[in-house]
């Protein structure tokens, strides 16, 4: 039997620049590995984005663990900091349940 790991995380977050500011998509599980892969490819330059958060899409993820909420937190920061209130679209039941218990919903605006 083959145990191994495959080659890239099961789950994954993206930026995409609109003209309005910047939307996050999460996909499938956001933890520690989808998070510090993204992070990794932030910290190159020319992947870096100066853009205001507007959003976040959530309706693919299906595990948000700490490392994800706290990743969550953390780029918010900015908008924020900033007066606004990004929106939460479409989460997913289990991105809607954690995001509820740990109070991290509150930082949205949530479009079903």
């Amino acid at each position: 039997m083959n145990h191994a790991m495959p080659p890239y995380p099961s789950g994954s977050v993206r930026l995409e620049n609109t003209e309005d500011g910047t939307v996050l998509h999460l996909n499938g599980d956001i933890d520690n590995a989808a998070v510090d892969t993204y992070e990794d490819a932030l910290a190159e330059p020319s992947n870096a984005s100066a853009d205001l958060l507007i959003a976040v899409e959530a309706a693919d993820v299906t595990f948000l663990n700490s490392a994800g909420v706290a990743f969550l937190v953390r780029d918010l920061a900015a908008a924020r900091a900033a007066g606004h209130k990004p929106e939460l679209r479409r989460p997913s039941r289990v991105a809607r349940r954690v995001l509820q218990i740990t109070g991290v919903i509150s930082l949205f605006r949530v479009v079903p």
